[in-house]
Formats: C-alpha cells, structure tokens, sequence
C-alpha cells in the first residue's frame, strides 16, 4: 500500500496502481476507502485525460461494492464474525498474492501497458544432448534481453513467462495473466546434424500468429551461431510488435494507450517525408506532449520531424529547421538518457549542424543502447562516410543488411554512399539497385557511379530524371539549379574537401550542376 501511494504520487494516471491499492483496502475490510480509490482514480482520468476508467478497474469497483454490502450483512451472521472474516481475508490476501505474482491485472479482462507489449515463452526444446538444452534457455533469456533494448516495448520478465507457461498453454489465458497484447514462441529441434529453430509471434487477444520463422544451422556450430540466431529475431520482432501495434491504433483513440497511440500515430507519418506528412506527425506529438510534458519518445520523434525537414527539397529555412531539431534532441536525451531514438536524434542534429564531435558521441551511445535498431546504425555509418571513413560505414551496413529484413532502403542508402565514397562505384550501383523508392539522392549518386564507370548513356539517364524530379520539387524556387545545389551540399556534408571535391566533380562528370 505503501508503495502504491507512492507511485500514484508520481504518476496519478496508472490505473493498474489504482487497482492495487484498491485491492489492498478490501483484503483488509476496509471497503469504503477501495471505493473512494476508484473514485479518485475516476476525476484523475476525466480531468486529464477525459476519458472513463477501463472495463477491469469498472468491473473491479462493481465488484467491490457487492463484497462490502455482503460484508456488512455478516456482521448480523449467527457465525463467529471473527473467525467468518478472518477466513474471509485469508482467502482474499491468498488470492491476491496469486494475482500478483501472475500478472498486472485483477481479472480475465486484458490490461494492456501503455505501449507494445510481449512476453518470450520458454523454448521447447527436444535436443539428444541434455547440454545443449541450455542453447533453449540461453535464447530465451537473451531475446528477452534483447527486446528490453527498445524502451518502448513492455517486456515481461522470464520468470513471469515460465510461471504462466506451467498453468496454461491457451495463448489468450497467457495474454490475460501477463497482460500483454503479444507473446513469442519458439522450438529447438534436432534433425540428422543440423538443428532447427523456430520463433512465432502471437497476438493474444485474437490467439493469431502474425509472424514466424525457422532458422536452420548446423548441431556443431549451434554455439557460434547463438548470437546470429537471437539478433535475428530480436530486430524482426521489435519491427513486427511495432508494426503490428501501429495497426491497432489505426484510427482510434484507445483510452489505456492515451499518449502512446497518438506517438505511433505520428510515426506513421513521420516517416513518410513530406510536408504535410511532418504536419499531421507534429499535430499528434503536441497532443501526446500536452498529455505528458516530459514523454521522451514523442520529443525525440519531433527532433526527427525537424530533421526530415531539414533534408526535405521543401524546406523554407534548414537553419531553423536543424536548431529546432537540436534544441529537442537536447530536451529528448535529458529527460531519458536511456532512449537510443532521442541520441540518434541528437545525433543527425548535431552532425547536419557541425558539432561533428558530439554527432559521433551521439551515435555511439545510440548504437551502444541498442545494438538491435537499425537506425542506429545507420546515422553512424553516414556520418562515418562523411568523416572520411567509409570501411568502417561499410562493415555497420553490411553487417546490419545481413541481420534485418526489415527497413532496407535507409541501410541500402547507406551503403551504397559508403561504397561510392570509397570509390567502389559497381558495388555502390547494385546496393542503390536494391532500393524500392528512389528520391534525389540515389538519383544523383546512380548518375555519379555510372559517370564514374565510363558509362555516359546510363549516367545521363539518371541525371534526366533527376532534373525532371527536381523541376518539379523546386519548381517554386527563382533558380531551381542552385537551390537543387544547395540541397545537395546541405545533406551529403564531407569534412574533407578532398571528398567534397571528388563529389562534386561526379556531379559535373555526370551532367549536373556542381
């Protein structure tokens, strides 16, 4: 109880906190004061957030009111009222040391964290040598691991996850008792020499499996492939929950995800570029910011909409643009030091505005949060290349392609910078190659490759349709050459004029303005 009132001094909106202490007061018979908790609980969330209390703290409260109306009938019971309530509140307290142990909730009804949540079962495991049943238990506790790398996901612990495993395999009875909207399965299996892993992502509430793969390695490299197996799933799985979870949110408010929703909301179109894009994102984060002042990750995320700007043909004032994204990326990363989005955003911003030394801090404390998010590495590997180092871009892109089948093109990009700035222009062309969009940028790099390679009619191809793209994004300029020029220098910013030089002469070689 005590713990509970503090928490709720700290966070007056946790209504999974409400419902302890609500518990708390009826296992000591004190009903009026459980009911009084729903009550306070009930104006927080008006005067907040305007919403109602959820369908399990409702149904709780109910229920309280009927065991206190009961409760005052014993006390006229022709029975021992002593020992009839101390019977009581043993059973009570038994049962709620049960709930507890079990899960967040106090009922059948899901209570879902304010964000993805996921649980990883135990791996089955049907190994013929029982040593290597560790290799089951050292997956599960290293994806558990892993994911816990995202701070945005809700990751129950292992304990928790074999606990419920022992009492139920119904992945809907699972979801209930953890309360989670997402639960991992996997197997490891034996065949001839060579092992088989399998992971499966369920939703729980639909008991619907969303994902699945099988992963099959060698029986005496299955030690050396450990780590190669765990990364592999991780960064999926973080890709899959999010994904996922963004659909769920899709066109509604939910009222126990209230500043979540609105972030992954935003999300959707953040990401997507283009200007009313970054509007609609940033009319979503003010919403979640007005909820939570200090929510991080929607803080972080509006440091990366200034930053998209800042690299968009449409932006009006880079300056402002990228001082915005500094100015937030700051704020993001003093208020959870912990969050790798809000250093990567802190990073590109302190690199597009020459704070080349805390750029590369940033990116180290990015990737070193969360080795298993592909950003990350990417705003390392650019800035990498930029700096003159474009081996070591490679090794992060080549590494990371080969680990994440999801988010490919910002990797590709990547890579293929790296590679043409290290003058490895046919691999640069088969890494832009493998692209799915194309904008400005792979435009003018696949023309300078081609010019480069001695290939002037595929060179001039290229220019033509960057022309034609740029015709049209600057179509509102006085000189849509020079702003296309200016574009150019404000994203791919080399610190050597070595480099700088080479570039621009690709550009002049291939037909463009340099």
């Amino acid at each position: 109880m005590q713990a509970a009132t503090r928490l709720l001094a700290l966070e007056p909106l946790r209504e999974d906190i409400h419902r302890v202490l609500m518990m708390s007061y009826a296992s000591q018979g004190r009903f009026t004061l459980a009911l009084k908790q729903y009550e306070l609980c009930r104006d927080a969330l008006q005067r907040e957030l305007d919403v109602q209390p959820e369908p399990v703290t409702q149904s709780l409260y109910e229920n309280l009111r009927v065991r206190r109306v009961k409760a005052g009938k014993s006390s006229v019971d022709t029975q021992d009222p002593t020992s009839s309530r101390t019977a009581r509140l043993l059973e009570m307290q038994s049962a709620m040391r049960r709930q507890l142990e079990l899960a967040p909730a106090f009922s059948d009804v899901p209570v879902l964290p304010d964000r993805p949540s996921v649980a990883i079962m135990p791996f089955d495991c049907e190994l013929d040598n029982a040593d290597q049943k560790y290799f089951a238990g050292g997956l599960t506790e290293d994806i558990t691991t892993g994911l816990t790398k995202f701070h945005e996901l809700f990751v129950i612990d292992t304990r928790s996850s074999q606990a419920v495993r022992e009492l139920t395999v119904d992945m809907r009875e699972i979801g209930r008792k953890l309360g989670v909207a997402h639960i991992v399965v996997g197997s490891v299996r034996k065949a001839d020499d060579r092992v088989r892993v399998t992971a499966q992502l369920i939703q729980t509430a639909a008991s619907q499996q969303i994902w699945a793969e099988k992963y099959d390695v060698a029986l005496n490299d299955i030690f050396a492939v450990h780590d190669d197996i765990t990364e592999r799933i991780v960064r999926t799985l973080a890709g899959r929950i999010e994904q996922e979870t963004r659909q769920r949110v899709a066109g509604k408010a939910m009222q126990d995800m209230a500043g979540y929703d609105l972030l992954l909301k935003a999300r959707e179109h953040v990401h997507n570029r283009i200007r009313e894009d970054q509007l609609a994102a940033r009319s979503y984060l003010d919403r979640a910011i007005s909820l939570n002042p200090k929510f991080a990750p929607a803080i972080a995320c509006y440091a990366l909409s200034y930053v998209y700007e800042y690299e968009s043909p449409w932006c009006q004032n880079r300056r402002r643009a990228i001082d915005e994204a500094y100015r937030l990326g700051l704020e993001a990363v003093a208020l959870n030091g912990n969050d790798s989005c809000a250093h990567r955003a802190l990073a590109w911003a302190a690199f597009y505005s020459d704070r080349i030394d805390l750029a590369k801090a940033e990116c180290e404390l990015a990737v070193n949060l969360n080795r298993y998010e592909l950003r990350n590495l990417c705003v390392r590997s650019w800035v990498a290349a930029c700096e003159g180092k474009p081996a070591e871009a490679m090794t992060d892109m080549r590494d990371e392609l080969r680990l994440s089948p999801i988010f490919p093109d910002p990797a590709y990009l990547k890579l293929g910078f790296a590679e043409m700035t290290a003058a490895l222009y046919q691999e640069a062309t088969e890494s832009f190659a493998r692209m799915s969009t194309w904008d400005q940028l792979r435009l003018a790099f696949m023309a300078i490759c081609h010019a480069r390679l001695g290939q002037p009619d595929k060179a001039r191809q290229y220019t033509a349709k960057l022309q034609d793209l740029a015709a049209v994004e600057f179509a509102g300029e006085a000189d849509p050459l020079r702003a296309w020029r200016d574009y150019m220098l404000a994203i791919v910013r080399y610190q050597h004029p070595d480099d700088q030089a080479r570039f621009c002469e690709g550009l002049h070689k291939a037909g463009l303005p340099a």
